[in-house]
């Protein structure tokens, strides 16, 4: 059977099981990290829920953008290798280019995905990624910039860690990745929005 990673899973042991895909906490039946994260999430002591739900992708080397996808295909229940492949073009900075994180243009990508209805845009997509851009902005302005490389290198100074190849690292992208998840589903929630499809 293929996972959501369009891996094998009796190769790589990377699937995610129906009964077992949202076992963390809910909002509607969705993933949703907690709005205040514990002391040991905060201290690294402890994953953050969010990041446990796409672990077998994290593993399988997925990206930013690609994990963000994953988690908008759970939530509708949906399978699309294509769609998680054209989402790494928005990885490390589009290329390693000196763009914009991918959690940024991914995270307008999912509200775009998951607000959308019959093939036609919500009317307030526009507004929801404004909201989610300045949120975004605000998460990152101690970091020098908004490409990839800036907020990668900040959240390593926050960490106190090093990156061997000057790539992100998902242990310290992770953090990052699910507040952006949440405020994603907080955007959605703030709007109306029905998820479902």
């Amino acid at each position: 059977r293929r996972s959501l990673t369009g891996i094998d899973s009796r190769d790589k042991g990377v699937s995610f099981p129906p009964e077992e895909r949202f076992s963390v906490k809910r909002k509607n039946g969705f993933p949703f990290p907690p709005k205040k994260h514990s002391e040991d999430i905060e201290k690294g002591k402890a994953m953050n829920p969010v990041l446990l739900e796409i672990l077998p992708q994290i593993r399988a080397g997925m990206c930013c953008s690609q994990l963000l996808a994953a988690l908008a295909l759970q939530v509708r229940g949906e399978e699309n290798t294509v769609w998680l492949r054209a989402a790494r073009g928005l990885c490390h900075g589009v290329g390693q280019s000196g763009g914009p994180c991918g959690l940024l243009g991914g995270g307008a990508m999912i509200l775009a995905y998951l607000s959308g209805q019959d093939n036609e845009p919500h009317p307030m997509l526009e507004a929801m990624c404004n909201d989610y851009a300045e949120w975004f902005y605000g998460a990152c302005a101690d970091f020098g910039g908004y490409g990839c490389e800036q907020i990668s290198a900040g959240l390593m100074r926050q960490a106190g860690a090093v990156s061997d190849d000057g790539k992100p690292d998902m242990q310290v992208c992770g953090e990052l990745l699910a507040r952006c998840w949440g405020t994603i589903l907080e955007i959605l929630e703030n709007y109306n929005v029905d998820m479902a499809g």
